[in-house]
C-alpha cells in the first residue's frame, strides 16, 4: 500500500470536487430555476467531463485496491452519478414523478452521508456515529429503489448500447454498493459504529410498518363508512356527508389521494414502454408525488375500491371548497369504464 497518494492523481481528486461542486450548483440551478429552458446544455457538459475525469482516474489507478483514495474517488463519482441520474429523470425518461418533500430531503441526506463517508476516518467519533445512523435510516430508500427500477433495468442496458444515459437506472444499485461495502469493512467490525447503524436501520424499519398498517386501517374505515353511505336511501349526497365525518389528517389526505395524485404500484415504470393507460390523466402525471412510503402501504394494502372520481370530490370538500355554496363538482360519465371521473385535480389534490 502506498503511504501516499501520487501528485498527479491528487490533482485529478481535487478537480473531481471542483466538478462536483460545479455539478451540483448547475444542477440546483436548472432544476428550481431553468427547470424547463435553460441549462441542460451546462449539464450534459458536465457530464461529458465527470465520465472524462473518471477515466483519467482509473487510468492513473486510482480506483486500485489499496490507494488511499481509493474510497474519495469512488464517493465523487457516485455524487456526480447520482445528480445525473436525477437529471435524466426530470428531462428524458420520468421513471419518478415529484418527490415528496420529506423524500427529497432524505435524498439530499444520502448524497450528503455518501460523500462524508470517503472522510469517515478522519472524523471524530461522534460525527461517525451519527454517519452510521444515517446511513442506517436511509439504506431502506436505497433498497426500496433497487426494486423499483427492476422493470427498468432491461430497457436501460438495451439502450446503453444506443445511449449511455440510460445507465443512470442503476445509480441506486451502485449507492447500494457502495453503503454495502462501508457497513461491511468500516461500521460492523467496530461495536459503536455496528449499533449505530443497527439503530438507524430499525428506526426506519419502524417507520415504514407503522406508516403501513396505519394506513391500510385508515383505508379500510374510509371504505367501510362510504359503502354504508352509498348504501342508505337517507343520504343523497354520499361524497358530501363522508367529507364532513372526516377530519382531514395527514392519512386520510394520503389515503384518498393515493393513485391519484401519489403514485402507486398500479402505475409501474415500465408502463409507458407499453402505452398509457387511458384512466390515466396526463395532466394529473405532471402533478404527480412520488411518496416511497405511500407506494408501500399500497403494495401491501392493495388499491382502494373507490372509484377515483369520488376519492378526488371527497378531497376537494375536505380541502374547504364545501364551504363555497356554488362549488358543484364537474363530473364526465366514463361510458367505457361505467365510472364517474372528476376533471383536472385542483390545488388541493396538488397538495404534498
Amino acid at each position: 500500500m502506498n503511504e501516499y497518494p501520487s501528485g498527479a492523481l491528487l490533482v485529478i481528486y481535487r478537480i473531481g470536487l471542483f466538478l462536483l461542486a460545479a455539478y451540483a450548483a448547475v444542477w440546483v440551478l436548472f432544476y428550481y430555476i431553468w427547470h424547463e429552458n435553460g441549462l441542460k446544455r451546462e449539464v450534459v457538459f458536465l457530464t461529458v467531463l465527470n465520465v472524462a475525469w473518471l477515466v483519467i482516474a482509473v487510468v492513473l489507478k486510482g480506483l486500485k485496491r489499496g490507494c488511499l483514495l481509493r474510497r474519495k474517488i469512488v464517493a465523487v463519482w457516485l455524487c456526480m452519478f447520482m445528480l445525473s441520474a436525477l437529471w435524466v429523470n426530470s428531462i428524458v425518461y420520468r421513471t419518478f414523478v415529484s418527490p415528496a418533500g420529506w423524500y427529497a430531503i432524505v435524498l439530499l441526506l444520502i448524497w450528503l452521508n455518501t460523500f462524508l463517508l470517503s472522510y469517515f476516518d478522519e472524523m471524530p467519533v461522534y460525527i461517525r456515529e451519527i454517519q452510521a445512523f444515517a446511513l442506517g435510516i436511509t439504506t431502506w430508500i436505497l433498497l426500496y429503489l433497487m426494486v423499483y427500477l427492476l422493470p427498468v433495468y432491461p430497457f436501460a442496458l438495451m439502450a446503453a448500447f444506443l445511449f449511455g444515459i440510460s445507465l443512470t437506472a442503476f445509480a441506486p444499485l451502485a449507492l447500494a454498493w457502495y453503503s454495502w461495502r462501508t457497513v461491511r469493512y468500516m461500521l460492523w467490525p467496530q461495536h459503536r459504529y455496528r449499533w449505530a447503524f443497527l439503530l438507524g436501520t430499525g428506526v426506519s424499519l419502524m417507520i415504514v410498518t407503522c406508516f403501513c398498517i396505519y394506513f391500510g386501517i385508515v383505508q379500510h374505515d374510509i371504505e367501510k363508512r362510504y359503502s354504508q353511505l352509498v348504501k342508505s336511501r337517507d343520504v343523497k349526497d354520499p361524497e358530501m356527508t363522508l367529507a364532513r365525518e372526516l377530519s382531514g389528517s395527514f392519512m386520510e389526505k394520503r389515503v384518498l389521494k393515493a393513485g391519484i395524485v401519489y403514485t402507486t404500484p398500479l402505475f409501474r415504470p415500465s408502463a409507458p414502454a407499453f402505452g398509457v393507460d387511458e384512466t390515466w390523466d396526463v395532466e394529473m402525471c405532471k402533478k404527480g408525488i412520488h411518496d416511497p412510503l405511500v407506494m408501500i402501504a399500497a403494495l401491501l394494502c392493495g388499491e382502494s375500491s373507490m372509484p377515483p372520481g369520488e376519492k378526488e370530490v371527497i378531497v376537494r370538500l375536505m380541502s374547504g371548497e364545501k364551504l363555497s355554496p356554488r362549488f358543484s363538482p364537474p363530473v364526465i360519465i366514463d361510458t367505457v369504464k361505467v365510472r364517474k371521473t372528476s376533471d383536472l385535480p385542483s390545488e388541493h389534490m396538488a397538495d404534498d
